[in-house]
């Protein structure tokens, strides 16, 4: 009895993981890459952002599908870093954030909206940068 509760709770556990055949899977091909994964608005709601991915961190550098999924996550958490009223935050579903390398650094901007002092809706683009870790550059984040 013991073994079968465990398989079940095993099974349970890896199917809840899931979110969609298509999430964190690398498609397309050179010289840009897509990779859909879902962000969670300021309301809890989740959305689709799907990202570009430059064909040089895959074909290049040879980043792994999985790691590409884990930066493409780490950019929606920190999306609504500089923003006064985090509640309030919405991604932008009409745009695309790009994975890009540049002077050896591995960044994006993200886009999206929240309401400022006054409840007016702001669109906000966010700037991340990740390390060599891939690890998201806290003191790097700028919005604009």
């Amino acid at each position: 009895m013991k073994n079968l509760l465990f398989i079940f709770f095993a099974i349970f556990a890896l199917t809840s993981c899931q979110t969609g055949s298509g999430y964190g899977k690398l498609t397309g091909t050179s010289p840009v890459y897509e990779m859909k994964v879902q962000g969670k608005n300021g309301d809890d709601s989740k959305v689709d952002v799907t990202f570009s991915i430059e064909s040089t961190l895959v074909d290049s550098l040879k980043i792994s599908e999985d790691t590409l999924k884990i930066l493409c996550e780490r950019a929606c958490l920190y999306s609504d870093f500089s923003v006064k009223f985090p509640l309030t935050w919405k991604f932008s579903v009409e745009s695309k954030p790009m994975l890009i390398y540049s002077d050896g650094d591995i960044s994006v901007i993200m886009s999206g909206s929240a309401k400022n002092a006054f409840g007016v809706d702001s669109r906000v683009m966010t700037y991340i940068k990740f390390d060599n870790n891939y690890n998201v550059v806290v003191e790097d984040i700028l919005s604009f």
